[in-house]
Parts: C-alpha cells; sequence; structure tokens
C-alpha cells in the first residue's frame, strides 16, 4: 500500500513539473513575442511630378563650320606643313605636293586652307599620290574646322518623329572626355523617312562653350521620347511584381498593406502611378520580399521624405 501511494505521489510530482514547464514556456515565448521588434524599412512618398522616358541614340560630331580641302593639281605628298590641332590661317600652307615627272620638274604644289580655324584632321600620308578633285578624285586630302559651335547627326526611328522636334533640348555626353556633359538642342528634322531603315536624319547643335569638343569625336545623347506632366509617381523599387500584377506595401498605423496598383510609364528612377495609391501615402521601398501583408515595421530615420 505505501509502494502504491508512493508512486501516486511521484506521478502527481511529474504532472505538476510538467504543468510548470508548460507554463514556463508560455510565459517565455509571450516574453519573447513582446521583446520582438518590428522591421526596419526604407520608405518614400507618392508624389506629384513629371515622368520622362528616353532612348540612347549615338552620333559623330562635326564642326558647324567644316571645309575638305582638295589638292588643285596631282602629285605626290612630300611635306606635311601642320599636324592636326594646329591653328591655320585662310591661304596657310598645310601640305606640299611634289608635281615631278619624268623628264620634267616643277614648282613644288601648296595646298593652302580656304579658311581661318584648325587642322581638323590631314588625311593623306606622306608618298601618297593625290589628284585634283576635278579630274580623278573626290577625295580631300584634309579638313579645316572653325571652333565654335558643333553639330552632331542622328538617324531617329520614325516611330520617335512626332516627339524629337526642332527647338528640343538634348543632353550630350562624350566619353573621351570623362564623360562630360553637354547640352544641345534640336535644329533641323528630316520630313524624308528612309524606305529601308525607317529612320529620318535629325540634326543637333552642341555649343563648344570650353573649347575641348573636337570634330570626330563621339557623343551619346539621351533623347526625351515621351513625357507626363502632373502625374503621381514612386520610386522604382517600390513595385513588387507578381505576372502581370504589379503592388506595393502602404505604410498605415506601423504596418505595412499590400495593395496592387495600376502603373503608367516606367523609367529607371519613376513609376506612374495610375490607381491604387495617393499622393503623399508613404511607400516601402528597396527590399520588399521579405514583407508580410499588416506586419509590424518601423520606417529608418530621414528615407521617407
Amino acid at each position: 500500500m505505501r509502494v502504491q501511494n508512493s508512486k501516486f505521489k511521484i506521478q502527481k510530482l511529474g504532472a505538476l513539473f510538467v504543468a510548470l514547464a508548460i507554463i514556463f514556456s508560455v510565459q517565455s515565448c509571450k516574453k519573447h513575442k513582446v521583446e520582438l521588434k518590428p522591421q526596419e524599412i526604407e520608405a518614400a512618398k507618392a508624389v506629384g511630378g513629371t515622368i520622362e522616358r528616353k532612348v540612347l541614340f549615338t552620333g559623330n560630331i562635326v564642326a558647324k563650320d567644316a571645309v575638305n580641302v582638295f589638292p588643285r593639281g596631282n602629285g605626290r605628298v612630300a611635306k606635311k606643313l601642320l599636324k592636326e590641332g594646329d591653328p591655320v590661317k585662310k591661304g596657310q600652307g598645310i601640305l606640299l605636293i611634289d608635281r615631278d615627272d619624268i623628264g620634267y620638274t616643277f614648282k613644288p604644289l601648296m595646298v593652302d586652307s580656304p579658311i581661318d580655324g584648325y587642322v581638323g584632321s590631314i588625311l593623306v600620308d606622306v608618298g601618297s599620290f593625290v589628284y585634283d578633285r576635278t579630274v580623278f578624285s573626290e577625295k580631300p586630302v584634309a579638313v579645316v574646322v572653325r571652333p565654335g559651335t558643333m553639330r552632331v547627326k542622328l538617324d531617329i526611328p520614325e516611330r520617335y518623329l512626332g516627339v524629337v522636334l526642332p527647338g528640343t533640348e538634348v543632353t550630350m555626353k562624350v566619353d573621351s572626355l570623362d564623360g562630360d556633359g553637354y547640352k544641345g538642342t534640336i535644329i533641323t528634322s528630316s520630313p524624308v523617312v528612309d524606305e529601308k531603315t525607317r529612320t529620318a536624319n535629325v540634326e543637333i547643335e552642341v555649343p563648344n562653350t570650353d573649347g575641348r569638343l573636337r570634330h570626330g569625336m563621339f557623343g551619346r545623347m539621351n533623347l526625351v521620347v515621351e513625357r507626363h506632366d502632373d502625374v503621381l509617381i514612386v520610386p522604382v523599387n517600390a513595385i513588387s511584381w507578381e505576372g502581370e500584377k504589379q503592388f506595393v506595401y502602404k505604410v498605415t498605423d506601423g504596418k505595412v498593406y499590400r495593395t496592387q496598383v495600376k502603373i503608367g510609364m516606367r523609367n529607371d528612377v519613376h513609376v506612374e502611378i495610375l490607381e491604387g495609391v495617393a499622393e503623399n501615402d508613404v511607400i516601402a521601398v528597396g527590399d520588399l520580399i521579405d514583407l508580410k501583408d499588416g506586419e509590424p515595421v518601423a520606417i529608418k530615420t530621414g528615407s521617407s521624405s
């Protein structure tokens, strides 16, 4: 009988310990849950503004005033009197042509500049045979340019011709000048579209204010082909994509709420919002993959504007 009572007491004590362990575990979990910090996120406001879509085009930079230089007789290049980049006056010699032939001796022919400017390029080497353009060849021997305004000719696809219009401002960057930017303006847009390439010629004028642009350089231009003013925009990294649907995470009362939106134009920086978000709504941006609907969050200081 005493053995049975002892076993019964041991069982009761075991059950008591189990119950206490469960209670302690629950309390510990509650305490841990209370102490769990909200996920920190970055956020931004949906604001009214302008969004643009740009297309990159490339072209060769040429001087507005550039003149091809031709010899006025046939012969072999005997000497270069100037080098590329040298200043030159009208009538000043650039090349010396030897016109001697078997049994005949002629006075050397000087190829001179038709304008004041700089030698943009010399297109022949010493020893090369050159021809008067009116007889055998249309190939120039040099190019003389005037410093100042430069021009760039681009071939623009016809679908953009309605928005790439004369007077439109263009930003051009030149890789050989460490990517420095220059402002230019579209001055002409050809009314004729090439039937094979479906493009038309557009000419851009770029002031050479610092004198660093050179005839023959290569430029990259971003042309605005679409622009929406007075629209609601959010950062592009505020959009979560799921198939053909788009979502944002609105921040309200310290929690994020997954909200489907309808978007319009987008570029590398912003997205136009057509439906689902109102101006000044605070939206989560950045890493959205770990966010859950209704989850408490804390916005990082200074991230929301």
